[in-house]
Protein backbone atom coordinates (compact mmCIF):
# COMPACT_ATOMS: atom_id res chain seq x y z
CA UNK A 1 0.00 0.00 0.00
CA UNK A 2 3.14 2.63 0.78
CA UNK A 3 4.59 1.91 -2.54
CA UNK A 4 1.34 2.54 -4.38
CA UNK A 5 0.31 5.36 -2.50
CA UNK A 6 3.75 7.59 -3.57
CA UNK A 7 3.05 6.60 -6.82
CA UNK A 8 -0.46 9.03 -6.66
CA UNK A 9 -0.03 11.91 -8.06
CA UNK A 10 -0.15 14.95 -5.85
CA UNK A 11 -4.00 15.55 -6.74
CA UNK A 12 -5.22 12.51 -6.46
CA UNK A 13 -3.54 12.31 -2.83
CA UNK A 14 -5.44 15.92 -2.12
CA UNK A 15 -8.73 14.78 -3.69
CA UNK A 16 -8.69 12.15 -1.56
CA UNK A 17 -8.31 13.99 1.47
CA UNK A 18 -11.52 16.17 0.32
CA UNK A 19 -13.23 13.23 0.04
CA UNK A 20 -12.40 12.19 3.77
CA UNK A 21 -13.56 15.61 4.92
CA UNK A 22 -16.52 16.06 2.83
CA UNK A 23 -17.70 12.53 4.97
CA UNK A 24 -16.56 14.28 8.49
CA UNK A 25 -19.08 16.99 7.39
CA UNK A 26 -21.39 15.06 6.26
CA UNK A 27 -21.60 13.09 9.75
CA UNK A 28 -21.54 16.80 11.61
CA UNK A 29 -24.54 17.25 9.30
CA UNK A 30 -26.34 14.38 10.49
CA UNK A 31 -25.57 15.05 14.26
CA UNK A 32 -27.29 18.74 13.97
CA UNK A 33 -30.30 17.35 12.04
CA UNK A 34 -30.82 14.52 14.67
CA UNK A 35 -32.05 16.53 17.48
CA UNK A 36 -35.45 17.59 18.01
CA UNK A 37 -36.89 20.08 16.57
CA UNK A 38 -39.76 23.02 17.85
CA UNK A 39 -38.70 25.31 15.12
CA UNK A 40 -37.34 27.77 18.35
CA UNK A 41 -35.01 30.97 17.71
CA UNK A 42 -33.77 32.05 20.96
CA UNK A 43 -31.71 33.93 22.84
CA UNK A 44 -30.36 34.50 26.94
CA UNK A 45 -28.82 37.86 26.17
CA UNK A 46 -31.84 40.01 27.88
CA UNK A 47 -32.38 40.24 31.38
CA UNK A 48 -35.32 38.48 33.34
CA UNK A 49 -36.44 34.65 33.81
CA UNK A 50 -36.46 32.06 31.45
CA UNK A 51 -35.29 32.53 27.37
CA UNK A 52 -36.15 35.30 25.01
CA UNK A 53 -38.01 34.13 22.22
CA UNK A 54 -37.10 35.56 18.64
CA UNK A 55 -38.68 33.94 16.13
CA UNK A 56 -41.19 31.05 16.36
CA UNK A 57 -41.95 28.63 13.49
CA UNK A 58 -42.83 24.89 12.81
CA UNK A 59 -43.97 23.11 16.15
CA UNK A 60 -43.76 27.00 17.86
CA UNK A 61 -45.04 29.20 15.33
CA UNK A 62 -48.43 29.97 17.73
CA UNK A 63 -46.29 31.46 20.06
CA UNK A 64 -46.03 35.21 20.29
CA UNK A 65 -42.77 36.88 18.80
CA UNK A 66 -41.09 38.74 21.68
CA UNK A 67 -42.11 36.69 25.02
CA UNK A 68 -40.00 34.90 27.25
CA UNK A 69 -40.26 30.58 27.48
CA UNK A 70 -40.09 30.40 31.56
CA UNK A 71 -40.22 26.65 31.43
CA UNK A 72 -41.39 23.21 29.62
CA UNK A 73 -43.18 20.66 30.90
CA UNK A 74 -43.07 17.09 29.87
CA UNK A 75 -46.01 14.06 29.91
CA UNK A 76 -44.52 12.84 33.23
CA UNK A 77 -45.68 16.72 34.83
CA UNK A 78 -41.82 17.61 35.24
CA UNK A 79 -41.06 20.93 34.62
CA UNK A 80 -37.35 22.37 34.21
CA UNK A 81 -37.26 26.04 34.36
CA UNK A 82 -34.95 27.82 31.26
CA UNK A 83 -31.83 30.14 32.09
CA UNK A 84 -30.30 32.20 29.53
CA UNK A 85 -27.28 30.24 30.75
CA UNK A 86 -28.76 27.03 29.02
CA UNK A 87 -28.75 28.48 25.72
CA UNK A 88 -24.21 28.97 26.20
CA UNK A 89 -22.73 28.81 23.09
CA UNK A 90 -19.65 27.47 24.67
CA UNK A 91 -19.50 25.49 27.82
CA UNK A 92 -15.85 25.94 28.39
CA UNK A 93 -16.28 29.56 29.33
CA UNK A 94 -17.72 28.38 32.76
CA UNK A 95 -15.42 28.77 35.32
CA UNK A 96 -14.78 24.86 37.11
CA UNK A 97 -15.42 21.44 35.41
CA UNK A 98 -17.78 20.83 38.05
CA UNK A 99 -19.87 23.50 36.56
CA UNK A 100 -19.12 22.24 32.80
CA UNK A 101 -20.65 18.56 34.49
CA UNK A 102 -23.80 20.26 36.17
CA UNK A 103 -24.71 22.02 32.61
CA UNK A 104 -23.93 18.89 30.25
CA UNK A 105 -26.12 17.03 33.16
CA UNK A 106 -29.15 19.74 33.22
CA UNK A 107 -28.80 19.42 28.59
CA UNK A 108 -29.44 15.63 29.17
CA UNK A 109 -32.54 16.33 31.07
CA UNK A 110 -33.82 18.85 29.09
CA UNK A 111 -33.21 17.10 25.61
CA UNK A 112 -35.05 13.97 27.05
CA UNK A 113 -37.47 15.60 27.93
CA UNK A 114 -38.03 16.71 24.08
CA UNK A 115 -37.84 13.69 22.76
CA UNK A 116 -40.96 12.93 24.35
CA UNK A 117 -43.84 13.49 22.38
CA UNK A 118 -45.65 16.37 23.47
CA UNK A 119 -44.48 18.92 26.00
CA UNK A 120 -45.87 22.37 27.33
CA UNK A 121 -44.33 25.83 27.48
CA UNK A 122 -45.04 28.47 29.52
CA UNK A 123 -44.46 31.66 27.75
CA UNK A 124 -44.49 35.11 29.80
CA UNK A 125 -45.53 37.80 26.85
CA UNK A 126 -44.48 41.24 26.60
CA UNK A 127 -47.99 42.44 27.98
CA UNK A 128 -47.01 40.35 31.44
CA UNK A 129 -49.63 37.46 30.68
CA UNK A 130 -48.50 34.27 31.34
CA UNK A 131 -49.62 31.65 29.18
CA UNK A 132 -49.14 27.66 28.56
CA UNK A 133 -48.86 26.25 24.42
CA UNK A 134 -49.09 22.57 24.03
CA UNK A 135 -45.75 21.31 21.49
CA UNK A 136 -45.26 18.68 19.67
CA UNK A 137 -41.47 18.27 18.77
CA UNK A 138 -40.42 17.03 15.52
CA UNK A 139 -38.09 14.14 15.22
CA UNK A 140 -35.70 15.67 13.17
CA UNK A 141 -34.56 19.61 12.24
CA UNK A 142 -34.75 20.36 8.89
CA UNK A 143 -31.73 21.00 7.35
CA UNK A 144 -32.74 24.88 5.93
CA UNK A 145 -33.32 25.66 9.84
CA UNK A 146 -29.79 25.56 10.34
CA UNK A 147 -28.48 28.65 11.03
CA UNK A 148 -25.72 30.25 9.19
CA UNK A 149 -23.28 30.04 11.98
CA UNK A 150 -23.41 25.97 11.53
CA UNK A 151 -22.55 26.30 7.66
CA UNK A 152 -19.59 28.74 8.58
CA UNK A 153 -17.62 26.82 11.25
CA UNK A 154 -17.98 23.58 8.48
CA UNK A 155 -17.04 25.71 5.55
CA UNK A 156 -14.10 27.46 7.83
CA UNK A 157 -13.17 23.61 8.81
CA UNK A 158 -12.92 22.09 4.97
CA UNK A 159 -11.08 25.39 3.94
CA UNK A 160 -8.35 25.27 6.57
CA UNK A 161 -8.31 20.97 5.79
CA UNK A 162 -8.26 21.42 1.74
CA UNK A 163 -5.13 24.03 1.83
CA UNK A 164 -3.10 22.13 4.53
CA UNK A 165 -3.62 18.98 2.58
CA UNK A 166 -3.06 21.08 -0.94
CA UNK A 167 0.29 22.15 0.15
CA UNK A 168 1.50 18.61 1.92
CA UNK A 169 -0.03 16.66 -1.15
CA UNK A 170 2.98 18.54 -3.00
CA UNK A 171 5.68 18.41 -0.82
CA UNK A 172 5.03 15.71 1.09
CA UNK A 173 8.49 15.03 2.34
CA UNK A 174 8.65 18.23 4.13
CA UNK A 175 8.26 19.09 7.59
CA UNK A 176 6.54 22.37 7.31
CA UNK A 177 3.76 21.19 4.96
CA UNK A 178 3.56 18.17 7.43
CA UNK A 179 2.87 20.52 10.11
CA UNK A 180 0.57 22.58 8.01
CA UNK A 181 -1.40 19.70 6.78
CA UNK A 182 -2.00 18.66 10.61
CA UNK A 183 -2.99 22.17 11.81
CA UNK A 184 -5.51 22.45 9.28
CA UNK A 185 -6.94 18.79 10.16
CA UNK A 186 -6.84 20.60 13.81
CA UNK A 187 -8.99 22.93 13.20
CA UNK A 188 -11.73 20.75 11.06
CA UNK A 189 -11.68 18.82 14.32
CA UNK A 190 -11.94 22.08 16.08
CA UNK A 191 -14.56 23.81 14.37
CA UNK A 192 -17.00 20.59 13.05
CA UNK A 193 -17.50 19.75 17.19
CA UNK A 194 -18.05 23.17 17.66
CA UNK A 195 -20.40 23.88 15.09
CA UNK A 196 -23.02 20.78 15.91
CA UNK A 197 -22.64 22.16 19.82
CA UNK A 198 -23.14 26.02 19.27
CA UNK A 199 -25.96 26.19 16.55
CA UNK A 200 -28.35 23.70 19.11
CA UNK A 201 -31.73 24.79 19.27
CA UNK A 202 -31.90 24.35 22.94
CA UNK A 203 -30.45 21.26 24.25
CA UNK A 204 -28.84 17.76 22.78
CA UNK A 205 -27.88 15.02 25.18
CA UNK A 206 -24.97 16.13 27.99
CA UNK A 207 -22.75 12.81 26.58
CA UNK A 208 -22.42 13.96 23.55
CA UNK A 209 -22.09 17.34 24.22
CA UNK A 210 -19.34 16.62 26.21
CA UNK A 211 -17.24 14.03 23.65
CA UNK A 212 -17.73 17.20 21.28
CA UNK A 213 -16.42 19.65 23.92
CA UNK A 214 -13.27 17.39 24.13
CA UNK A 215 -12.67 17.36 20.50
CA UNK A 216 -12.85 20.85 19.80
CA UNK A 217 -10.21 21.29 22.57
CA UNK A 218 -8.23 18.14 21.13
CA UNK A 219 -8.64 20.09 17.70
CA UNK A 220 -7.65 23.81 19.18
CA UNK A 221 -4.14 22.08 20.65
CA UNK A 222 -3.49 20.11 16.91
CA UNK A 223 -3.83 23.28 15.36
CA UNK A 224 -1.27 24.70 17.50
CA UNK A 225 0.81 22.09 17.73
CA UNK A 226 0.97 22.08 13.43
CA UNK A 227 1.87 25.75 13.55
CA UNK A 228 4.49 25.72 16.15
CA UNK A 229 6.07 23.04 13.55
CA UNK A 230 5.51 24.95 10.59
CA UNK A 231 7.79 27.63 12.18
CA UNK A 232 9.97 24.87 13.64
CA UNK A 233 10.75 23.81 10.45
CA UNK A 234 10.22 26.43 7.58
CA UNK A 235 11.71 28.78 6.40
CA UNK A 236 14.85 27.43 8.09
CA UNK A 237 14.83 23.83 10.00
CA UNK A 238 15.35 25.38 13.98
CA UNK A 239 15.82 21.74 15.79
CA UNK A 240 16.76 18.12 14.93
CA UNK A 241 13.43 15.81 13.64
CA UNK A 242 13.69 13.91 16.78
CA UNK A 243 12.46 17.12 18.61
CA UNK A 244 9.97 17.76 16.43
CA UNK A 245 7.67 15.47 18.87
CA UNK A 246 8.27 17.61 21.69
CA UNK A 247 5.39 20.19 20.76
CA UNK A 248 2.98 17.47 20.59
CA UNK A 249 4.15 15.22 23.33
CA UNK A 250 3.56 18.65 25.82
CA UNK A 251 0.57 19.20 24.64
CA UNK A 252 -0.65 15.96 24.06
CA UNK A 253 -0.15 15.79 28.40
CA UNK A 254 -1.97 19.18 28.71
CA UNK A 255 -4.62 17.69 26.72
CA UNK A 256 -4.83 14.71 29.42
CA UNK A 257 -5.07 16.96 31.99
CA UNK A 258 -7.90 18.77 30.79
CA UNK A 259 -9.89 16.22 29.84
CA UNK A 260 -9.64 13.91 33.22
CA UNK A 261 -9.97 17.36 35.27
CA UNK A 262 -7.11 17.12 36.74
CA UNK A 263 -7.15 20.88 37.87
CA UNK A 264 -9.82 22.84 38.54
CA UNK A 265 -11.26 24.45 35.37
CA UNK A 266 -11.19 24.86 31.75
CA UNK A 267 -8.89 27.85 32.26
CA UNK A 268 -6.08 26.28 33.32
CA UNK A 269 -6.70 23.04 31.11
CA UNK A 270 -7.41 24.18 27.86
CA UNK A 271 -7.31 28.32 27.63
CA UNK A 272 -3.47 28.71 28.91
CA UNK A 273 -2.38 26.12 27.07
CA UNK A 274 -3.94 27.69 23.93
CA UNK A 275 -2.39 30.97 25.09
CA UNK A 276 0.94 29.30 25.31
CA UNK A 277 0.83 28.12 22.37
CA UNK A 278 0.28 31.47 20.67
CA UNK A 279 3.26 32.80 22.19
CA UNK A 280 5.46 29.78 21.27
CA UNK A 281 4.40 30.78 17.59
CA UNK A 282 4.87 34.52 17.86
CA UNK A 283 8.79 33.75 19.26
CA UNK A 284 9.39 31.09 16.70
CA UNK A 285 8.47 33.72 14.03
CA UNK A 286 10.73 36.04 15.78
CA UNK A 287 13.73 33.75 15.54
CA UNK A 288 12.94 32.89 12.26
CA UNK A 289 12.88 36.08 10.77
CA UNK A 290 16.09 37.38 13.05
CA UNK A 291 17.68 34.41 11.02
CA UNK A 292 16.19 35.26 7.83
CA UNK A 293 17.19 39.13 8.15
CA UNK A 294 20.14 38.19 5.13
CA UNK A 295 18.02 36.15 3.13
CA UNK A 296 15.77 38.84 1.33
CA UNK A 297 13.44 35.59 -0.79
CA UNK A 298 13.08 33.95 3.03
CA UNK A 299 12.38 37.13 4.80
CA UNK A 300 9.98 38.09 2.19
CA UNK A 301 7.99 34.70 2.22
CA UNK A 302 8.35 34.28 5.93
CA UNK A 303 6.87 38.44 6.65
CA UNK A 304 3.41 36.75 4.68
CA UNK A 305 3.63 33.72 6.26
CA UNK A 306 3.89 34.97 9.62
CA UNK A 307 1.53 37.98 9.55
CA UNK A 308 -1.23 35.43 8.11
CA UNK A 309 -0.68 33.16 11.06
CA UNK A 310 -0.32 35.40 13.97
CA UNK A 311 -3.02 37.31 12.35
CA UNK A 312 -5.51 35.26 12.25
CA UNK A 313 -4.67 33.02 15.09
CA UNK A 314 -3.69 36.00 17.17
CA UNK A 315 -6.93 37.64 16.77
CA UNK A 316 -9.24 34.46 17.68
CA UNK A 317 -7.18 33.91 20.63
CA UNK A 318 -7.63 38.02 22.04
CA UNK A 319 -11.05 37.93 21.13
CA UNK A 320 -12.09 34.51 22.57
CA UNK A 321 -9.86 32.65 24.55
CA UNK A 322 -8.31 35.24 26.58
CA UNK A 323 -11.51 36.64 27.77
CA UNK A 324 -12.80 32.87 29.18
CA UNK A 325 -9.57 32.44 30.52
CA UNK A 326 -10.06 36.06 32.55
CA UNK A 327 -13.84 35.27 33.18
CA UNK A 328 -14.98 37.60 30.74
CA UNK A 329 -17.33 37.16 27.81
CA UNK A 330 -16.18 37.17 24.73
CA UNK A 331 -15.61 40.19 22.22
CA UNK A 332 -17.24 38.16 19.28
CA UNK A 333 -19.42 35.10 18.96
CA UNK A 334 -17.37 31.33 18.69
CA UNK A 335 -18.37 30.63 15.29
CA UNK A 336 -18.01 34.36 13.97
CA UNK A 337 -14.58 34.34 15.84
CA UNK A 338 -13.23 31.44 13.75
CA UNK A 339 -13.47 33.27 10.66
CA UNK A 340 -10.10 34.34 11.40
CA UNK A 341 -8.53 31.23 10.58
CA UNK A 342 -9.59 31.82 7.37
CA UNK A 343 -6.71 35.00 7.26
CA UNK A 344 -4.70 32.55 8.07
CA UNK A 345 -4.90 29.71 5.24
CA UNK A 346 -6.13 32.31 2.63
CA UNK A 347 -2.63 34.15 3.38
CA UNK A 348 -1.20 31.17 2.64
CA UNK A 349 -2.61 29.98 -0.22
CA UNK A 350 -1.67 33.49 -1.40
CA UNK A 351 1.48 33.56 -0.37
CA UNK A 352 2.17 30.56 -2.92
CA UNK A 353 0.95 32.22 -5.46
CA UNK A 354 2.93 35.91 -4.51
CA UNK A 355 6.07 34.35 -2.78
CA UNK A 356 5.98 30.75 -4.06
CA UNK A 357 6.06 29.45 -0.14
CA UNK A 358 7.39 25.54 0.12
CA UNK A 359 8.56 26.07 -3.10
CA UNK A 360 5.11 25.80 -4.61
CA UNK A 361 4.51 27.51 -7.76
CA UNK A 362 1.49 28.82 -9.76
CA UNK A 363 0.48 25.13 -11.41
CA UNK A 364 -0.33 23.99 -7.70
CA UNK A 365 -3.65 26.02 -7.83
CA UNK A 366 -4.74 24.11 -10.93
CA UNK A 367 -5.64 21.26 -8.31
CA UNK A 368 -8.08 23.86 -6.65
CA UNK A 369 -9.10 25.12 -9.91
CA UNK A 370 -10.26 21.83 -10.76
CA UNK A 371 -11.60 20.68 -7.40
CA UNK A 372 -14.10 23.67 -7.40
CA UNK A 373 -14.93 22.81 -10.71
CA UNK A 374 -16.00 19.17 -9.59
CA UNK A 375 -17.54 20.37 -6.63
CA UNK A 376 -19.42 22.87 -8.51
CA UNK A 377 -20.65 20.05 -11.13
CA UNK A 378 -22.05 18.01 -8.75
CA UNK A 379 -23.94 20.75 -6.46
CA UNK A 380 -25.64 21.86 -10.03
CA UNK A 381 -26.38 18.46 -10.41
CA UNK A 382 -28.10 17.89 -6.89
CA UNK A 383 -29.95 21.51 -7.10
CA UNK A 384 -31.59 20.59 -10.84
CA UNK A 385 -33.12 17.10 -9.46
CA UNK A 386 -34.15 18.26 -6.16
CA UNK A 387 -35.92 21.90 -7.80
CA UNK A 388 -36.72 21.62 -11.68
CA UNK A 389 -35.50 18.29 -13.39
CA UNK A 390 -36.73 15.14 -12.56
CA UNK A 391 -34.29 12.81 -14.47
CA UNK A 392 -30.90 12.71 -13.93
CA UNK A 393 -29.40 12.13 -16.83
CA UNK A 394 -30.51 15.32 -18.26
CA UNK A 395 -30.15 17.01 -15.17
CA UNK A 396 -26.43 16.05 -15.24
CA UNK A 397 -25.93 17.05 -19.05
CA UNK A 398 -27.39 20.42 -18.14
CA UNK A 399 -24.79 21.01 -15.04
CA UNK A 400 -21.98 20.24 -17.19
CA UNK A 401 -22.92 22.52 -20.10
CA UNK A 402 -23.27 25.16 -17.24
CA UNK A 403 -19.74 24.10 -16.01
CA UNK A 404 -18.29 24.01 -19.32
CA UNK A 405 -19.82 27.31 -20.80
CA UNK A 406 -19.02 29.64 -17.51
CA UNK A 407 -16.92 28.23 -14.98
CA UNK A 408 -13.59 26.97 -17.19
CA UNK A 409 -13.58 30.36 -19.41
CA UNK A 410 -14.37 31.79 -15.63
CA UNK A 411 -11.60 29.98 -13.90
CA UNK A 412 -8.92 31.04 -16.69
CA UNK A 413 -9.76 34.69 -16.11
CA UNK A 414 -9.56 34.39 -12.78
CA UNK A 415 -6.31 32.30 -12.16
CA UNK A 416 -4.47 35.32 -15.12
CA UNK A 417 -5.90 37.23 -12.65
CA UNK A 418 -4.94 35.77 -9.73
CA UNK A 419 -1.85 34.87 -10.59
CA UNK A 420 -0.34 37.32 -12.95
CA UNK A 421 0.25 34.66 -15.67
CA UNK A 422 0.32 35.70 -19.45
CA UNK A 423 -0.89 33.46 -21.94
CA UNK A 424 1.99 31.94 -24.17
CA UNK A 425 1.64 33.34 -27.73
CA UNK A 426 2.47 30.73 -30.55
CA UNK A 427 4.22 32.96 -32.62
CA UNK A 428 7.08 34.35 -30.77
CA UNK A 429 7.27 30.54 -29.37
CA UNK A 430 7.94 29.13 -32.55
CA UNK A 431 10.05 31.69 -33.23
CA UNK A 432 11.70 31.67 -30.48
CA UNK A 433 12.69 27.42 -31.17
CA UNK A 434 13.31 28.69 -34.93
CA UNK A 435 15.80 30.85 -33.02
CA UNK A 436 17.25 27.63 -30.86
CA UNK A 437 17.53 25.38 -34.11
CA UNK A 438 19.07 27.69 -36.21
CA UNK A 439 21.90 29.31 -34.06
CA UNK A 440 25.13 29.19 -35.60
CA UNK A 441 27.19 27.33 -33.38
CA UNK A 442 28.92 30.42 -32.17
CA UNK A 443 26.30 31.85 -30.84
CA UNK A 444 25.40 29.98 -27.76
CA UNK A 445 22.46 28.12 -28.66
CA UNK A 446 22.67 26.19 -24.85
CA UNK A 447 22.26 29.84 -23.73
CA UNK A 448 19.03 30.26 -26.23
CA UNK A 449 17.07 26.76 -25.32
CA UNK A 450 18.26 27.19 -21.86
CA UNK A 451 15.95 30.54 -21.31
CA UNK A 452 13.24 28.95 -23.77
CA UNK A 453 12.78 26.67 -21.22
CA UNK A 454 12.61 28.97 -18.46
CA UNK A 455 10.32 31.08 -20.35
CA UNK A 456 7.71 28.52 -20.95
CA UNK A 457 7.55 26.21 -18.25
CA UNK A 458 8.95 28.74 -15.40
CA UNK A 459 10.88 26.74 -13.07
CA UNK A 460 11.41 26.95 -9.22
CA UNK A 461 15.35 26.04 -10.12
CA UNK A 462 17.13 24.52 -13.12
CA UNK A 463 20.13 22.11 -12.58
CA UNK A 464 22.38 20.76 -15.64
CA UNK A 465 22.03 16.93 -16.03
CA UNK A 466 24.50 16.00 -17.63
CA UNK A 467 23.14 12.80 -18.99
CA UNK A 468 19.78 12.91 -20.32
CA UNK A 469 19.18 9.98 -23.01
CA UNK A 470 15.09 11.50 -23.51
CA UNK A 471 12.91 13.59 -21.74
CA UNK A 472 11.55 12.53 -18.46
CA UNK A 473 9.19 13.14 -15.39
CA UNK A 474 10.45 12.21 -11.93
CA UNK A 475 8.50 12.92 -8.43
CA UNK A 476 5.28 12.53 -9.71
CA UNK A 477 5.32 15.05 -12.64
CA UNK A 478 7.27 17.73 -10.57
CA UNK A 479 10.70 17.32 -11.81
CA UNK A 480 10.92 17.22 -15.46
CA UNK A 481 14.31 16.46 -17.24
Amino acid sequence: MPAALVRLAPGAGFYLGVVFSLILATVALGLAVEQRWLGLTLSGTSGGAGVQLDIGEGPSAGIPAGGRILAITGLDGERIELAASDLIAEPDGLGSFAQMRAFFERQTAIAAMLRQPRVEAEVLLPSGDVTVHRLNPEGQRPIPALPFGFWLQIGVGLAGFWIGTWVWTLRPKEWSTRHLAFAGLGLMMSTFPAAIYSTRELAIDGGLFAVLSGMNAAGALIFGVGMIGLFLAYPKKLVPTGWMAVPAIMLGGWLFVDLTALVEGPAMGRHFAIVCVMAAIVVLVLVQGWLARRSPVDRAALAWLGLAVVLGAGLFVATTIVPAMLGLEAVLAQEQAFLFFLLTFAGIALGVARYRLFELDEWAFGVFFYLFGVLLLIALDAVLIFTIVDERAPAFALSLLVVVLVWLPLRDRIERRLLGRRRIETENLFRQVMDVVLAPPDASPGERWRGLLHGAFKPLRAVEVPDVAQPALRDNGMVME
